[in-house]
């Protein structure tokens, strides 16, 4: 099936896919509050599941995400979106699981190595000490220069996540829209995302910066921006990924739409 789908390069545009995307979802808008307000006070409530919670919700956000694509994809062909395709998500749990998980072990992994760092110059465990002001010294290093490495591997891993944000960032949108494996809608996703690369990465900054904004608005104001930041990442894809009617509709005119006689019997005695 990958193979039969293609893609627009440079066709990303950041902030008309910003534009586009509250196009998709105004006239919706409430519906997109209420679905943001629901997943958040789900991934709470798994949130305090003793020592697995939070990572059933790494899993869980992917699903319903997975669903308000969904639901936004329907508004933007003009479809009705009704509060319970957040929830239809789960029919591509498999694939939303596999996702995920591919995308967290690269992160997991500079986690492990920040953590270790950590814990090697004994930041979990320091007694604040009297400098030579004979004040006390909080640094968890006693050297500032210890600082060094440990903020190099921090905004490595920032790093790493946008570079993963960027590459990806078609993937669950594939699975949503097109019913791809996680495999082929990661190599798909890749492509595509290589091939519009500057709009992407300016994409993901705007989408930081309204996250941000929401989250400075003692965190409630993400029921605002998160329905956009989504709704932008469907108006990429779709300028990226046409629609399956404009693409795959091969079929030729029926004979009566030529014009002129063409494919009217003929009686040629």
């Amino acid at each position: 099936m990958q193979n039969n789908i293609q893609f627009n390069s440079s066709a990303v545009r950041a902030g008309d896919c910003i534009s586009q995307g509250w196009a998709y979802i105004s006239s919706n808008y409430g519906l997109y509050i209420g679905m943001t307000a629901v997943l958040g006070l789900i991934v709470i409530a798994v949130g305090l599941i003793p020592f697995i919670g939070s990572i059933i919700n790494q899993f869980l956000l992917e699903v319903l995400i997975c669903g308000m694509f969904i639901a936004i994809l329907a508004n933007s062909r003009n479809e009705n979106a009704e509060f319970s395709m957040l929830f239809e998500g789960f029919s591509f749990f498999g694939s939303c699981a596999l996702l995920k998980l591919i995308e967290l072990i690269p992160t997991l992994i500079l986690s492990a190595i920040l953590y270790g760092f950590m814990y090697a110059v004994g930041m979990f465990n320091f007694d604040p000490q009297l400098n030579s002001s004979g004040q006390i010294d909080f640094s968890p290093f006693g050297n500032s220069a210890m600082m060094i490495p440990f903020f190099i591997l921090y905004l490595l891993i920032l790093l790493v996540w946008v570079i993963i944000k960027v590459l990806l960032i078609f993937a669950l949108p594939l699975i949503a829209d097109r019913n791809l494996g996680a495999v082929e809608a990661i190599s798909l996703s890749v492509k595509a995302a290589m091939n519009n690369l500057g709009g992407l990465i300016l994409l993901v900054i705007l989408e930081l910066l309204l996250f941000l904004g929401g989250f400075l608005v003692l965190c409630i104001g993400l029921i605002f921006t998160v329905p956009i930041i989504f709704a932008a990442e469907i108006a990429a894809y779709k300028a990226v990924f046409p629609d399956n009617h404009s693409m795959f509709n091969n079929e030729p005119p029926r004979p009566d739409q030529y014009g002129g006689n063409f494919g009217t019997p003929q009686n040629f005695q």
